[in-house]
């Protein structure tokens, strides 16, 4: 049986996110890639509450 694993990870553009998925894909790192966005992301930090736009 092939194990199989999933990464989810998040870049500050999306020109790098271009850029790292294309890398990783052309040295056989990984299969295939998938960009979404942007995210929302809602979170506290800090004690504070707060959204972002990933």
């Amino acid at each position: 049986m092939t194990d199989l694993v999933q990464i989810f990870t998040a870049t500050e553009t999306r020109e790098q996110a271009v850029q790292l998925t294309q890398s990783l894909v052309r040295e056989r790192l990984a299969a295939g890639a998938q960009i979404i966005g942007p995210v929302t992301s809602v979170f506290w930090q800090n004690r504070e509450f707060g959204t972002g736009e990933e």
